[in-house]
């Protein structure tokens, strides 16, 4: 489901980059003949290809970012700092029951456990 989120980013690229290379590639003749018959209409493709770069930057941004996290968060899960939940269930299990005495009593670990949280 992780690579769901790069659907948009690709498909911002595309646009992006095609509406740079319109842009670029215009001519003289093509860009006057729009000026002067649809100036509405090559305003809003300037505005929409100026509007396309910027989200592009910023669906990057976001992608780098979850990439990122994603990365940490796997990375730390089985590393032994005791920050994955594999570490969480190991400590529980071990202390004689992890907690499973009467009712309302303290688990036999609720100091570590105070001090992991």
């Amino acid at each position: 489901m992780f690579f769901m989120q790069f659907i948009p980013g690709c498909i911002t690229l595309v646009l992006s980059v095609w509406g740079v290379l319109l842009w670029a590639n215009m001519t003289e003749q093509c860009h006057h003949f729009y000026e002067a018959e649809y100036p509405n209409l090559l305003l809003l493709f300037k505005i929409s290809v100026i509007l396309g770069v910027i989200s592009f930057v910023g669906v990057l941004c976001m992608l780098c970012v979850l990439g990122s996290v994603l990365v940490m968060g796997l990375s730390q899960m089985n590393s032994g700092t005791g920050a994955g939940y594999h570490d969480i269930h190991a400590d529980s299990m071990d202390g004689g029951g992890g907690g499973g005495g009467a009712p309302g009593s303290a688990p036999n670990n609720a100091k570590e456990t105070e001090d992991y949280v």
